[in-house]
């Protein structure tokens, strides 16, 4: 469960754990990144952390599957309910065709 959150002095974009490497990439190289959220300019890049919110978020879906799983366990009620995937993050570049 990975979720990051990268800080330019002109804003912030929310990365996956996966596109950590292409930001650091980008940084190290001086290029532009382009991640699911956004385009990064290495040039503004102030520092990468964890999106705590997201995390929190996540687990609080966690905690709601459990406490359903374990009234029906129970009780037999609702239905048994598979634990959450964090969700990558909405492609916003998905029907743009972008250089490459």
């Amino acid at each position: 469960m990975n979720a990051f959150i990268v800080n330019t002095s002109k804003g912030s974009v929310q990365i996956d754990g996966d596109e950590v490497n292409k930001v650091l990439q980008g940084i190290a190289s001086g290029s532009p990144v382009v991640v699911r959220q956004g385009i990064i300019n290495p040039s503004f890049f102030v520092n990468i952390i964890e999106d705590v919110e997201r995390i929190c978020e996540h687990k609080r879906d966690i905690a709601d599957v459990m406490r359903k799983n374990e009234q029906f366990e129970k009780y037999g009620v609702g239905q048994k309910q598979e634990y959450p995937e964090l969700e990558p993050l909405k492609n916003i570049f998905s029907d743009i065709k972008l250089l490459t």
